[in-house]
């Protein structure tokens, strides 16, 4: 079983890249990775909670997040968190790669939903990866 956190920002995008993966084309898939997606009112979770802390209680409650922020600004920030706490265990924070792209372009949304579901086939081996763009590069 595999939970995603979205963040403020993403929970839309999240949404939206949940709705492809449970479509016909995905769906087994899917199901079999037994994918359940959750929001801050879903956990109880303030939505100005720090980056820093949101980062530690991914990593405790075994919650992948869905991310669009990129921010290195400041010891709390996100990015700041993942170089400094990330270690081989850590769960890689997801981060959506364009969201132009991801508004403007059907087939864009459809590479990010696979790019996801290509993580979350081999979550163990990204373990402590820090930080995953997607759609991520194109495999030739």
């Amino acid at each position: 079983m595999h939970r995603l956190l979205a963040d403020v920002h993403a929970e839309g995008y999240l949404a939206a890249i949940a709705k492809i993966c449970r479509g016909p084309v995905w769906r087994e898939v899917w199901d079999h990775l037994g994918i359940e997606t959750l929001r801050f009112a879903d956990l109880g979770l303030d939505l100005t909670t720090a980056d820093a802390e949101l980062w530690e209680f991914c990593q405790t409650n075994a919650l992948i997040l869905v991310t669009a922020n990129r921010t290195a600004s400041g010891p709390d920030s996100l990015e700041i968190a993942i170089r400094q706490r990330n270690i081989p265990k850590s769960l890689p924070v997801v981060t959506l790669a364009n969201l132009r792209l991801f508004r403007l372009h059907r087939e864009y949304r459809e590479r990010t939903a696979i790019s996801l579901l290509e993580i979350l086939l081999d979550l163990d081996r990204l373990r402590g990866t820090g930080r995953l763009y997607i759609p991520g590069e194109t495999k030739a």
